[in-house]
C-alpha cells in the first residue's frame, strides 16, 4: 500500500503531461494498475479481520490517519460491517 502511495507522490511530481502514464508509475504500458489495488485492497481485509474491525489499529499499522484509511476504503470499496457492543 505504501508503495502504491510513494509511486503516485512520485509521478504526480515528475509526470510530463497533464495526466499519469503507467510509465510514470513504473508500470510498463501493458501493466494494469488493478492487481496493485487489489492487493491494498485484500492487505487492509486482512488487517480489519487480524484487529477485529478497529479501523485505528489498522490505520495505526499502515501509519495513516483514521481519515485517510477511511477515504482509501471507500475509494477501494470497503465497506465495515458494524457490529453493536456487547
Amino acid at each position: 500500500m505504501r508503495e502504491l502511495d510513494n509511486r503516485l507522490q512520485r509521478a504526480l511530481v515528475t509526470a510530463s503531461g497533464e495526466t499519469i502514464a503507467p510509465a510514470d508509475l513504473g508500470l510498463s504500458v501493458g501493466q494494469a494498475l488493478m492487481p496493485v489495488l487489489n492487493d491494498e485492497k485484500q492487505q487492509i481485509n486482512e488487517l480489519l479481520r487480524r484487529f477485529n474491525g478497529s479501523v485505528s489499529q489498522v490505520a495505526k499499522s499502515l501509519g495513516l490517519s483514521r481519515q485517510a484509511l477511511y477515504r482509501k476504503m471507500e475509494r477501494l470499496g470497503i465497506v465495515l460491517e458494524r457490529r453493536p457492543r456487547e
